[in-house]
């Protein structure tokens, strides 16, 4: 989890969660308040900062640890 600090960062910066809730099983819609659309959005922004593509289908993310896993299994920075 490598990227954890980087998407804990942008998480509170961008999308106002605190960072006290920010852990890695917070889930993204429930303990963070995050929508289906700022999680498209925070997906976006991560795909550009770590240059991946995002597929057609997403795997479930649900939680920050998913959503690390994700970044780190597609990024070419890695």
């Amino acid at each position: 989890m490598d990227n954890f600090p980087k998407i804990k960062e942008l998480l509170s910066e961008r999308f106002g969660a605190s960072e006290n809730t920010i852990t890695p099983a917070a889930r993204l819609t429930g303990d963070l308040n995050l929508s289906r659309i700022e999680i498209l959005d925070l997906l976006t922004i991560l795909a550009k900062e770590f240059h991946f593509h995002l597929p057609d289908e997403l795997p479930p993310i649900e939680t920050v640890e998913d959503l690390t896993s994700f970044v780190e299994q597609n990024s070419e920075d890695l």
